[in-house]
């Protein structure tokens, strides 16, 4: 499942999705076999053979696969345990068992069955492409063999941990937040296109395939499991105790009735000594589903539990998978040296070159020979961002301008009235927020008429941009207002500093009355854009390092 660079698909990207985990669903097999005889004179009562077939799907049908019956239920592939020859292109499979007695016909009707996929094993989705860099195991419950894939072993590890079938399946629907039926069968589920990552079951197979690569522990939590509170530092810039932002977030676990736990995240921070007021801490705004929103300390982060799990941002706008891959830890242990290894990443994961969300900036040497205190620890987690990131207003103190609504702004800045003379003339009659078009230019606007606008170019220094030197005129491109979500948004039909921002584009917004510049991420190019790795401190790690930094 090794991740590829950024210039190749989910599949070729190896990580999450391994190589992609979908693929078109075969017939489901059942079992088959001749009428029951019995001998004469009272003896053992002769059984029928019994025939059980399906196919074995990641992304689409994997062929190479090892299939059999887990009559010991000991997760393994016995050689005394009945097995079907290796999967062909089809991923299909058939395996044919004659039980002795009674006795054996209900154990192998009860057994579940299992996939052995190795790097012998290829995924149709990409057949040019080994399915996996290391061998994990899938698995489908007893009665439910048509299809073995990611999601059939996660209804599997239910099972094993206690629960119904039945159980099983509706918390691993919950979990992913997928429909149930689509377990047995996401072959209809669009395939993944170079722009967006859909939030389907699909998706969440080639998630929970990738964990099951990378030796994830997989967990399916079971209705009505005691809630298990949860303390962790997201994030921390810290250049001293009177300069540092500090992300801590916290769930107390408790499951709501619509199957996600609430995380609040908390800030904190200080500028030269002086604590840092909420909108310099929550500086941003995102259009969510209500409109423009600020997603501070009142709206939650919603997470499922299990792994892998479902994580919904900022008023539902931005959707995650992610599993948690490995916990550390780190009690008794040098901070210093805890933060160094954790700074670095995980070997693994930047061999396959998944990108790096490190969680603390900062010199580890600052905290000098301080240890950790017992429980502390690092979880590693991967996550996986599904669909595109939503528009945002990057910075609510710096992209406001002075007009009330667009229209005004307009009206205000005409192109026949650009004074190019001096810096001073230059802000006077255009508008900024529009962002670099090269390492040394960036761009202001003013409008033709109602619909063209007129960028212009002036020298900048990077990597602000706040200075401004001599300006020329660049290009012409037409423009529109259109309504979303109850938000009036001023789109360009070909702005120019795209290119140079990596896909990024910039507009115009109304919000609490006033005009403000926005932005639009760019779209993912490829899968392995979308998947991410972070290393965290637990919230007893956190709260000692804090004492140990003097930002309590």
């Amino acid at each position: 499942m090794h991740l590829a660079p950024h210039n190749t698909s989910l599949p070729a990207i190896r990580p999450l999705l391994l190589c992609g985990l979908i693929a078109s669903l075969y017939a489901c097999g059942g079992s088959s076999g001749s009428d029951d005889t019995s001998g004469g004179g009272g003896g053992v009562v002769a059984q029928p053979a019994i025939t059980l077939a399906g196919a074995v799907l990641i992304d689409q049908a994997v062929r190479n696969t090892a299939v059999c019956v887990d009559l010991n239920a000991n997760a393994v592939c016995d050689t005394t345990e009945p097995g079907a020859a290796l999967t062909g292109a089809d991923g299909k499979f058939s395996i044919t068992y004659q039980p002795a007695d009674a006795a054996a016909t209900a154990a192998f009707n009860q057994a579940p069955v299992i996939a052995r996929v190795t790097p012998d094993s290829v995924d149709a989705a990409d057949p040019d492409s080994k399915a996996t860099a290391k061998a994990f195991q899938l698995s489908a419950p007893a009665g439910k063999a048509g299809q073995i894939n990611p999601l059939t072993t996660l209804v599997q590890t239910g099972i094993a941990g206690g629960m119904t079938r039945e159980a099983a399946e509706a918390a691993v629907a919950r979990q992913l937040g997928i429909p149930a039926a689509k377990i047995y069968d996401y072959q209809s589920d669009a395939a993944s296109s170079s722009a967006v990552l859909p939030d389907t079951a699909r998706t969440a197979a080639k998630v929970t395939a990738y964990a099951l690569e990378l030796g994830a522990p997989l967990q399916v939590t079971a209705p009505g499991a005691a809630a298990v509170a949860s303390d962790q530092l997201g994030f921390l810039n810290y250049a001293g105790a009177d300069n540092y932002v500090a992300r801590e977030r916290k769930s107390d676990g408790v499951l709501q009735a619509d199957g996600y736990a609430r995380q609040i995240e908390t800030r904190t921070g200080k500028t030269s000594g002086l604590a840092s007021a909420p909108e310099a801490l929550f500086p941003s705004v995102t259009l969510t589903s209500s409109g423009w929103t600020r997603c501070d300390t009142a709206v939650p982060r919603l997470t499922t539990l299990g792994n892998p799990a479902r994580t919904l941002v900022c008023n539902q706008s931005t959707a995650f998978l992610g599993f948690t891959l490995k916990t550390l830890d780190v009690g008794g242990k040098s901070m210093a040296e805890a933060v160094t290894a954790l700074r670095a990443g995980d070997a693994a994961l930047e061999a396959q070159a998944i990108r790096h969300d490190r969680s603390i900036e900062m010199d580890p040497a600052v905290l000098g020979t301080a240890t950790f205190p017992a429980g502390a620890q690092v979880r590693t987690v991967v996550s996986v961002q599904l669909n595109r990131s939503p528009l945002l207003i990057n910075n609510t103190a710096t992209d406001r301008f002075g007009f009330p609504t667009l229209d005004i702004m307009i009206a205000n800045r005409p192109a026949s009235a650009v004074n190019l003379a001096t810096p001073t003339t230059v802000r006077a009659t255009t508008v900024g927020a529009a962002g670099p078009v090269d390492a040394s230019h960036v761009l202001r606007v003013a409008f033709v008429n109602a619909t063209t606008a007129q960028f212009y170019s002036c020298e900048s220094t990077a990597p602000a941009y706040t200075d401004l030197g001599s300006c020329v005129a660049h290009s012409q491109s037409a423009f529109t207002i259109s309504t979303v979500n109850g938000v009036r948004l001023l789109n360009f039909a070909n702005f120019p500093g795209k290119t140079f921002a990596q896909g990024v584009t910039r507009g115009y917004t109304e919000y609490d009355g006033n005009v403000f510049g926005f932005r639009e991420p760019a779209a993912i190019a490829d899968e392995g854009q979308a998947v991410s790795y972070s290393v965290r401190l637990n919230g007893t790690a956190w709260n000692a390092m804090k004492t140990a930094l003097g930002i309590n």
